[in-house]
């Protein structure tokens, strides 16, 4: 048979695939075709509805506050110089579920200007690894001196703390959150004692998992 003759049998057979088989060869084939699109749709259903628990009951972890703790209530008091300073940053698990071998890493930077674009964040503190449960807190101190205070108190230098939390969750997936904060000042009581040091967030290092870039 020539080529011509062939490409016309083809033809045709494709004409009478459809009309040539009876009923319920027909109806068994729409079965079978629904129940395929059925499957795929019910799969992928099935994979956005883990995807989603998943983020909904996740630990996410972040560095929540910021505070100078430890000094005398009244402004005007000076310190004992053995007496303790310290910042404190304060991580909280707002998740679902409790985060696994999380650390907290910490620094601080004290300046005239602000933070330069190739800083390299060095860290001062490392916390142990440890279990954080879900919507529970835990903290680090840095201490810090009469003078590093005074300073950033009448505002002669600014201060900046940063640092990052690492963790994994239940569903044994690997996260990091990193912060940085800076310190505008501070508010009185109506008293006029110290009521809390004012941390903003600061203009870079800020960010979660994917959306922190590789230093």
């Amino acid at each position: 048979m020539d080529k011509e003759g062939s490409t016309g049998k083809t033809e045709q057979t494709k004409k009478h695939f459809w009309r040539d088989y009876d009923p319920i060869t027909k109806f068994n084939f729409i079965i079978a075709l629904f129940a395929i699109i059925s499957s795929v749709a019910t799969i992928g259903l099935y994979c956005i509805a883990k995807d989603t628990l998943i983020v909904s009951q996740r630990a996410f972890v972040y560095a929540e506050k910021a505070n100078i703790l430890g000094e005398a209530p009244d402004l005007k008091i000076s310190r004992p110089a053995n007496a303790k300073i310290g910042i404190d940053v304060v991580f909280k698990n707002s998740g679902q579920t409790l985060s696994k071998n999380q650390r907290s890493t910490m620094g601080t930077y004290f300046t005239t200007t602000g933070i330069p674009d190739d800083f390299k964040y060095p860290i001062e503190l490392n916390s142990r690894p440890i279990l954080l449960a879900p919507q529970a807190e835990t903290q680090l101190l840095r201490p810090i001196s009469e003078t590093e205070l005074a300073n950033v108190k009448s505002g002669k230098q600014l201060l900046f703390v940063y640092g990052d939390v690492t963790y994994e969750d239940v569903f044994g997936k690997s996260h990091k959150t990193e912060y940085c904060f800076q310190l505008f000042g501070y508010s009185l009581k109506p008293t006029g004692e110290l009521e809390e040091y004012i941390f903003y967030t600061g203009p870079t290092h800020n960010c979660a998992d994917e959306d922190c870039k590789e230093e």
